[in-house]
């Protein structure tokens, strides 16, 4: 069992001093040992949900005008879409590390066996349906390629055609035979 040096107190003790918290099925240690932390969560009752949203709850109320501004600002596509454009200009590192890990995750899905010629039919479908119909149209994966229960593959067989309403909505969170 490794060692770590307490944030708080500054002692060096056992992880086994430490509670752990899980974030996608890794454990990892707080910065503060037990005792440490136990006092922490004495002193600073505001990160406790009932609290932190009544804090909330008061600092809108107070706070009416900001807050309508802000949702007329996030309303409005002009203002929205500028927003979007400057973070993806401040963030670049951001967008290429998303894009690089979704190809891999595509690259990762995409078995010999596949029918390119099916899969390009569909597409093109997809794209027909939208321009006859004036609704927009998604090919949609029926088992997501990036889920934290389920892989599924780019392939002829998992691919469907739904409403790119439907398809927003759905996310990655939901397939059939869903556990």
């Amino acid at each position: 069992m490794g060692v770590k040096k307490c944030a708080m107190c500054g002692e060096i003790k056992s992880h086994s001093e430490y509670t752990f918290r899980t974030n996608k099925g890794k454990k990892y240690p707080f910065a503060y040992c037990k005792p440490c932390h136990v006092q922490w969560n004495r002193n600073n009752k505001a990160h406790r949900p009932t609290e932190y949203l009544e804090v909330r709850r008061k600092w809108h109320l107070k706070n009416k005008e900001k807050v309508n501004a802000r949702k007329r600002e996030l309303r409005n596509p002009d203002i929205a879409n500028k927003k979007t454009k400057e973070w993806k200009q401040l963030n670049p590192h951001k967008l290429r590390s998303h894009a690089a890990s979704y190809r891999a995750a595509y690259l990762n899905s995409l078995p010999k066996w596949r029918n390119k010629f099916f899969i390009d039919e569909i597409y093109h479908l997809a794209k027909l349906r939208t321009k006859m119909l004036g609704i927009q149209f998604h090919v949609d994966h029926i088992v997501p390629l990036q889920s934290d229960i389920v892989c599924g593959l780019h392939n002829e067989f998992n691919l469907q055609i739904i409403t790119a309403k439907h398809n927003f909505s759905k996310g990655n969170r939901v397939w059939p035979e869903m556990p």
